[in-house]
């Protein structure tokens, strides 16, 4: 049985760690790389179907990440996460963020504050 893969992008260690202990105890294959570059080259080799990336990175940060990915038409599933305390704060201003990549931080915001708030597993 094949178990599908899950590439955790996250410059600081004890939460990259945490991320990928947790997505493997929910049965998922974890990799892990520190920050975006590392991010694209794995996603290259190691073709996950999902990647969770952090916003703010060095080297290459979460949303260059996603259009990077976008860019070469791969069909893999990126979650954008932050520690940021509003959307706003963390892509608002700056103008390289792209509307389309703010447009859907800001509907899955929405919608895991709306739909799932409690609702995710317990660990």
């Amino acid at each position: 049985m094949s178990r599908e893969k899950v590439l955790i992008v996250e410059d600081e260690q004890n939460e990259r760690t945490g991320l990928a202990e947790l997505v493997s105890s929910w049965g998922y294959l974890a990799e892990t790389a520190r920050d975006g570059q590392e991010g694209y080259e794995k996603v290259n080799v190691w073709s996950p179907a999902i990647v969770v990336t952090d916003l703010k990175m060095p080297r290459m940060g979460g949303l260059e990440l996603l259009e990077k990915i976008a860019a070469d038409s791969q069909t893999v599933a990126v979650i954008v996460v932050t520690a940021q305390g509003t959307i706003d704060s963390a892509v608002g201003t700056r103008s390289d963020a792209p509307q389309t990549a703010r447009r859907w931080i800001v509907r899955l915001a929405g919608w895991a504050v709306q739909e799932n708030a409690g609702n995710f597993p317990a660990h």
